[in-house]
């Protein structure tokens, strides 16, 4: 028995939506993988470039700090911290309610990895000194004397988890 004329002209039809929204997908690229790494990095810190600076030095006037060369680690914690509020969200912290919504920009997956890469294969720029006089060795024996010694920390034992500031 021969098929009904309009069965196969409904056949056809369906065949012929199923391309064309086959086509659609692959003309419009959904499904691609989005690209990461330091070159996808490098176009995100775009984003990055007006607080921080070209070459990532920070800036002073912006209280935007040197980033550039920090660990990956450290740069993927904080931006996260910011992404998840546990940054930015103490209304005396006029920085971190700028940063914030920068960090929730790198809502697609592998994007917070990719710029902490970039950041951290960024050659490092100290920040300029603010302070004139003083006397180093005595700051430094009442860090050690205060303040390391009762929280018990060094540079050694900052981990990504409770890290705020980073060992270069």
């Amino acid at each position: 028995m021969a098929p009904h004329p309009e069965a196969l002209v409904l056949r056809g039809v369906a065949f012929a939506l199923v391309a064309v929204t086959l086509a659609s997908v692959a003309f419009w690229g959904c499904g691609t993988k989005v690209q990461e790494g330091i070159a996808r990095g490098h176009e995100l810190y775009d984003t990055c470039k007006p607080c921080h600076g070209l070459n990532g030095g920070g800036s002073q006037a912006l209280a935007a700090p040197s980033i550039a060369g920090l660990p990956q680690w450290y740069i993927e914690a904080q931006l996260n911290k910011f992404r998840s509020g546990q940054r930015g969200m103490n209304p005396a912290d006029m920085e971190g309610h700028r940063m914030r919504p920068m960090a929730r920009s790198l809502n697609i997956e592998g994007d917070v990895t990719s710029v902490a890469q970039y950041v951290a294969s960024m050659t490092p720029q100290p920040a300029a000194a603010t302070l004139t006089g003083g006397n180093v060795a005595a700051g430094e024996a009442k860090y050690t004397a205060v303040c390391a010694g009762t929280r018990g920390l060094s540079e050694a034992t900052y981990s990504a988890t409770d890290a705020t500031s980073p060992a270069r």
